[in-house]
């Protein structure tokens, strides 16, 4: 026992002198109670804003890896859909999207640090961007004209011109500055 303690215990009964006010203990129970109920609300709100977050994060995934907002818009509307296109052609388109997709995860594992990473990526995606504009320009005059080939050769090379984009950063990436 310290001595501090036995302090305490000698002197009792100055220390034990005053009795809490009429009214303190139901006071400082209801407080109590109003604290608790306000921390559920708390928690409640603080996991509606991360549903929110995660919401807003995956719609941005989405858009992101599977192409623009006017290309899906359109997709979906059924104006254009990779299933009017030849068994051979989507099977090419499918190949080189694939092959892209492989690529662009490198550059991210290539670059040095974050931000050069969210600096090339955003070169390459606006890239691909004005690729996707052409395939869509291609796919309208491939419905106007189905039975022209060399539109269906240009729908395939507009799909390597991702790759080879991407190909052509990550060479460039390898290079010693």
């Amino acid at each position: 026992m310290s001595k501090f303690d036995e302090h305490i215990r000698e002197n009792r009964q100055f220390f034990d002198d005053l009795e809490p006010p009429q009214g303190h203990f139901e006071r400082f129970e209801q407080r109590l109670t109003q604290g608790a109920e306000k921390k559920s609300r708390r928690n409640a709100f603080f996991f509606l804003k991360v549903a929110a977050s995660l919401a807003v994060v995956v719609t941005i995934l989405f858009f992101l890896l599977k192409g623009t907002v006017k290309d899906v818009g359109e997709m979906i509307s059924g104006e254009l859909t990779p299933a009017d296109l030849p068994q051979e052609v989507q099977e090419a388109m499918a190949y080189y999207q694939h092959k892209t997709y492989h690529e662009s995860g490198m550059i991210d594992s290539l670059a040095i640090s974050s931000e050069e990473a969210e600096g090339i990526r955003s070169v390459y995606l606006r890239e691909i961007k004005t690729l996707d504009a052409n395939n869509l320009e291609l796919r309208k005059a491939y419905n106007e004209n189905p039975n022209d080939e060399r539109i269906l050769a240009a729908i395939i090379s507009n799909e390597k011109m991702k790759e080879t984009v991407l190909e052509t950063i990550i060479r460039q990436m390898g290079q010693p500055k």
